[in-house]
């Protein structure tokens, strides 16, 4: 790292490395989906439960609203299939 960033920067990064990664991870939206087009609802609603777990551990709340939207659609639409 310490070749692409000055020195003050540097230091700044592995704060917030030590303080933990607090950002969105498209990973979980991405599957979700693509278990959504698969039509296997039960998975694309194991990744929201794991997403939502760890946005609230990160408190990012508009996060966790999204991808509970989310599960409410998905568990609709296993309700429908069942």
């Amino acid at each position: 790292m310490s070749s692409y960033y000055e020195k003050s920067e540097l230091n700044e990064r592995i704060k917030e490395i030590r303080n933990g990664f607090q950002a969105r991870i498209p990973a979980f939206e991405r599957l979700a989906i693509i278990y959504e087009k698969q039509k296997e609802y039960t998975k694309a609603i194991e990744v929201c439960d794991v997403a939502i777990e760890y946005y609230g551990s990160l408190d990012m709340d508009e996060t966790i609203d999204g991808f509970e939207r989310r599960k409410i659609r998905l568990v609709n639409k296993k309700d429908k299939v069942s």
